[in-house]
């Protein structure tokens, strides 16, 4: 995540993402122990200062960027400490430039919008008995977001990544504990091929290559970063929320956070595509199969507002990864811009749609398979709960069964070692030293002696003609 323009050191853009952690931990800390209930409203008052302090801290950095000197590429928060492993900078610092302006932007407009709708909804013990806890979960996905859109530095990106995934995760197993486990199982892919990507990158001697266009960077190492980036950002950016969460909260994490995460870091590593011959191909393929994935699964939801959260879900991965291959990183950046305008206009619907409702049950239709769910999650499940089901007895029979299987083989392999490829070796070593022994009275001595006397006298012959000189 380098950037080649000259940056304005800054010491404040802490208090954008400050605010709204700080109001998570105090709801966290405060819901857990049972304080507050449905008519609690202290929970919505921080929520919506919290959201409000982030937004006026960003507008002030935004007035302080526009303020900066001319050839200024955005303003520059140091790492704490300084941190690094070789050439990685894994110092937890905050970068603030046109992308992320973009970025952080959007993200607070929306929370707005989800605060707001989460505001004047009717709170009743029916409807919502916890109403900490959505205001608990925006403020997460928000200052993880907001991090990650921020993020000047592998450690900073990782955290950003770990709070909004550990956000998605908690959201979609509101009402499903599986589809919890399989989207945080998702989560963890992305944030180990993001890191991975980022230290192909970052590991690269930075004095070799531009980070704005991508020269001097080996092309091998720059198809395994693209490879690595595209594999992350569709692993966090291209899912669905769930049919039964919250319409506000599945638009904020579509359109805001979790959705545009993925598509941001593409942005962020454009310089990687120029530099493959076939880069802005494969990432448009790539594009185009997150769009037709995301309107499978949009057919696959009920008809009305959860089809179009559905749709809304995958798509803006998709869309920016077709728009950076063919337009380039200007076109990708437009089209990361009004997904978040479409994210806002859904917020409007599902107010609009269910004021003071409890959010619509899941369709009665069973879903549909797939191979993602197969291996991430009913394939570990079953295997845990076989595992879990054995009785003690059978345990002990398998690993007795394992350790005899075991043994026979490494008996088997020591057999095939002394009979079928030592044997041959063996053999050939006995006669030639029984020839040896039949040829020491002739040589009057031992052969080997003879052996390396004659080995001698050859080196010897060798170096005397290396060096006697030629006239």
């Amino acid at each position: 995540m380098s950037d080649p323009l000259q940056r304005v050191v800054s010491r404040t853009l802490w208090l954008v993402v400050a605010p709204p952690f700080a109001a998570f931990v105090w709801q966290l800390v405060r819901g857990l122990r049972g304080a507050g209930g449905a008519y609690d409203p202290w929970p919505r008052r921080l929520g919506v200062g919290s959201i409000l302090s982030a937004s006026a801290a960003l507008l002030g950095h935004e007035f302080a960027l526009a303020r900066a000197p001319r050839g200024a590429g955005g303003l520059l928060e140091p790492a704490v400490g300084g941190a690094r492993l070789g050439a990685l900078d894994v110092g937890f610092g905050l970068a603030f430039d046109r992308l992320s302006v973009c970025a952080c932007t959007l993200a607070c407009v929306v929370a707005l919008a989800a605060a707001a709708n989460l505001g004047t909804r009717r709170a009743s013990p029916e409807v919502d008995p916890r109403p900490w806890k959505s205001w608990a979960w925006l403020e997460l996905s928000l200052s993880g977001g907001l991090l990650s859109f921020l993020a000047g530095g592998l450690a900073t990106a990782w955290l950003g990544w770990t709070l909004v995934g550990a956000s998605a995760a908690w959201l979609a197993g509101w009402s499903d504990t599986k589809a919890g486990a399989l989207r945080a199982t998702r989560v963890a892919l992305a944030i180990f091929a993001m890191l991975a990507g980022d230290s192909l990158v970052s590991g690269t001697n930075p004095g070799s290559w531009d980070a704005a266009t991508g020269r001097g960077l080996d092309a091998y190492v720059a198809s395994l970063a693209l490879a690595a980036f595209l594999a992350a950002a569709a692993s966090m950016s291209a899912s669905a929320p769930q049919p039964r969460t919250a319409p506000a909260l599945a638009a904020f994490d579509a359109g805001a956070t979790t959705g545009l995460l993925g598509p941001f870091l593409l942005l962020r590593e454009a310089s990687l595509v120029p530099r493959l011959p076939h880069g802005a191909a494969v990432v448009t393929v790539t594009g185009a199969a997150l769009v037709v994935l995301a309107a499978r699964r949009a057919r696959a939801a009920p008809p009305g507002l959860p089809r179009w959260v559905a749709g809304v879900g995958g798509a803006p991965a998709g869309l920016v990864l077709v728009a950076l291959g063919v337009d380039g990183p200007q076109g990708g950046a437009l089209v990361f811009v009004s997904a978040g305008i479409v994210a806002a206009l859904l917020l409007g619907i599902a107010g609009a749609a269910t004021p003071g409702a409890a959010p619509a049950p899941a369709s009665a239709r069973s879903p549909r398979p797939s191979v993602e769910r197969a291996l991430l999650g009913h394939a570990p499940e079953a295997g845990a709960t076989l595992l879990m089901a054995f009785e003690r007895w059978v345990v002990d029979s398998l690993a007795g069964s394992v350790g005899v299987v075991v043994h026979a083989l490494a008996w088997a392999l020591v057999q095939f070692d002394a009979q079928v490829a030592g044997a041959p070796a063996n053999a050939l070593a006995g006669r030639t030293v029984r020839l040896g022994r039949r040829l020491e009275p002739f040589v009057g001595g031992s052969l080997a002696r003879v052996v390396w006397v004659l080995v001698g006298t050859a080196v010897l012959a060798t170096l005397l003609s290396a060096l006697w000189p030629v006239r």
